[in-house]
Formats: C-alpha cells, structure tokens, sequence
C-alpha cells in the first residue's frame, strides 16, 4: 500500500503544495456557499410563525433549533449533498 502512495508523496514534496491549503480553500467556499444559500433559505420563511413563538415566551435559540432549523432541513440537506460531492471528488478522483 505504502509503494501506491510513494508517487503522491513525491509530488507533494515536489511542489511544495500543503493538504492544509486544499482544505483550506474547499472551508472558505464553502462556508460562504452555506451562508448564501441557507440565509436566502431562512429569509423566506414566514415571519407570523416566528412571532407566534416569540409571543408564547418561547427564546431565541430555541425557535431557531425547534422552528428555523426543522423547516430548513431540507435545504440543508441539499447543501451537505453539494458540500460531498464537491469536496470529496475532489481528494478521492484528483
């Protein structure tokens, strides 16, 4: 397994290019793809909902936990799906 490897670690050593980096960039898009995306989300969620809990003595982060993040979740769930196959065919078919 360690001979499959040696060509990579060459190549890494060659030119001087830092897995650190690489995550790096894919965590720096991809935190500002989730951001855009999720707010767009969240900004079109009705607001009645939202102050019927506020007027129920219900907290902040508990409507966003029980109300906001339950109704997003199938946004977030198309981000995680975007985020995998970005990120992982990159490291597995580069």
């Amino acid at each position: 397994m360690l001979a499959s490897l040696a060509p990579k670690r060459w190549l890494h050593h060659q030119t001087n290019f830092s897995l650190y980096f690489c995550f790096g960039g894919h965590i720096t898009f991809g935190a500002q793809l989730a951001r855009y995306s999720l707010n767009n989300h969240i900004s079109d969620l009705p607001r009645e909902t939202l102050e019927a809990a506020y007027k129920y003595g219900v907290s902040h982060f508990t409507t966003f936990v029980l109300l906001v993040l339950w109704l997003s979740r199938a946004a977030v769930a198309s981000l995680a799906i975007v985020q995998f196959t970005w990120g992982g065919t990159t490291f597995w078919f580069h």
